[in-house]
């Protein structure tokens, strides 16, 4: 089940995990269940410094300038991390219902 838009829009800050508090996180790398795994403290930074702060803002996230386009994965890991965003939050909704 996947959430709507206008659901997510709607949810409080602290809802949409803050890049720069889960950077933080990662930093101690005592946190081995935190959510997106496959995103470090370094593609988090150039995350916030893309203006993209939180994962909402990552699944609407486009790669204009393939600033994380590679010729050997092209966007996958982008569309990776994606359905990583997509997933932390049916996960969120799925505890919540």
């Amino acid at each position: 089940m996947e959430l709507s838009w206008e659901i997510l829009a709607a949810g409080s800050a602290r809802n949409k995990l803050c890049f720069r508090v889960l950077c933080e996180q990662k930093k101690s790398r005592n946190g081995r269940d935190l959510p997106l795994p496959s995103i470090g403290e370094a593609k988090l930074c150039k995350f916030i410094s893309l203006q993209v702060n939180n994962a909402f803002e990552l699944l609407d996230f486009e790669d204009i300038n393939d600033v994380f386009y590679s010729k050997r994965a092209r966007n996958a890991k982008l569309h990776k991390w994606k359905a990583e965003g997509q997933e932390y939050f049916d996960a969120k909704h799925r505890r919540h219902a």
